[in-house]
């Protein structure tokens, strides 16, 4: 029976399929090639990430040839400051000891260290995610300077760098807090905002928006990254807190036998000081591995995600 709202068709009767046309001017995705059929995209189902594993490892070794010169030196430079404050500290643990002042002032030399620690740790890492401008432009064919010009390269990115970083931290630390699934799924979503922001020049808003959107269309690879930062960030704390709490015990058990105040100071203030250059050995390490790995992974996505763009530097 004809119904007099279906446009001279019938309800009942099905109806013939036929390939579905774009209309005049609309914006079609690129074909994928043979044996790589793109998937659906959106959290909770397969998504585009399955045809970009093979690349990633591709990317991720042009990653860690980009990094491993001036960038490297300058990330360490930068983070080779935390050995500094622990020498320093030394130091003037030895003077307190020699004046018999350790005791009374010990925790207090803790405390700066551990600010100093936390501050440095945020500086490095902002200029790592900077870096990723420089990093970028020798992966798209470009070539790096001196140590002065890759860092004035990476110095417009570190403003938005720091803010991006600083949202991914926060909303990261609140989802983790109500529940773990809800920091992953926040983890995945605005992990890529950090290449965005230092790598690809994007300013903040369109770092997060477009974070947002990439995560959703590459969950997998993004997740599987987010897993695997999880694992190296919890391996060298869980490192860095067995050799403090070992070394600790054995400067528990030098202590009655140390006598003067010049002596508690050389055990609790050596092994201390140990604690923290292998717990930097062990960190650094591990930002490093992560920060080649995020480079890589986000240049195989960058690629796929603007598909037809220009592999020239997008700031030259």
């Amino acid at each position: 029976m004809s119904n007099p709202n279906d446009n001279g068709g019938d309800w009942g009767t099905p109806q013939q399929q036929g390939p579905a046309y774009p209309q005049p001017g609309a914006m079609q995705p690129a074909p994928r090639p043979p044996g790589q059929p793109g998937m659906s995209d959106g959290m909770g189902s397969a998504d585009d990430s399955t045809a970009l594993f093979p690349s990633v490892k591709a990317h991720i070794g042009q990653a860690f040839g980009a990094i491993k010169g001036a960038p490297l030196k300058i990330f360490l430079g930068i983070s080779a400051l935390v050995l500094v404050l622990h020498v320093v500290t030394f130091m003037f643990a030895l003077l307190l000891g020699a004046m018999d002042m350790y005791m009374g002032w010990g925790q207090l030399l803790g405390g700066i260290i551990q600010t100093g620690g936390v501050v440095i740790s945020v500086a490095a890492t902002t200029v790592q995610l900077a870096l990723f401008r420089p990093i970028r432009h020798v992966m798209r064919g470009g070539q790096l300077g001196s140590l002065g010009e890759v860092f004035a390269m990476a110095k417009p990115q570190l403003i938005p760098a720091f803010v991006v970083n600083l949202i991914f931290g926060v909303v990261v630390g609140l989802g983790t807090m109500c529940c773990v699934i809800p920091g992953i799924i926040a983890g995945l979503l605005f992990l890529p905002a950090r290449y965005l922001a230092g790598g690809r020049g994007l300013d903040i808003g369109d770092a997060l928006s477009t974070s947002i959107e990439i995560g959703k269309k590459y969950w997998l690879l993004l997740g599987l990254c987010c897993v695997l930062f999880a694992v190296l960030i919890g391996m060298a704390a869980a490192f860095g807190g067995g050799v403090g709490a070992g070394l600790g015990i054995f400067a528990a058990s030098l202590a009655p036998s140390a006598g003067s105040g010049m002596g508690i100071a050389a055990i609790f203030g050596g092994t201390t000081f140990a604690t923290g250059v292998l717990g930097w050995i062990a960190g650094t390490a591990s930002s490093i591995i992560l920060w080649t790995v995020e480079a890589g992974v986000m240049s195989a996505i960058e690629e796929d995600y603007f598909p037809g763009e220009n592999t020239a530097d997008v700031f030259q």
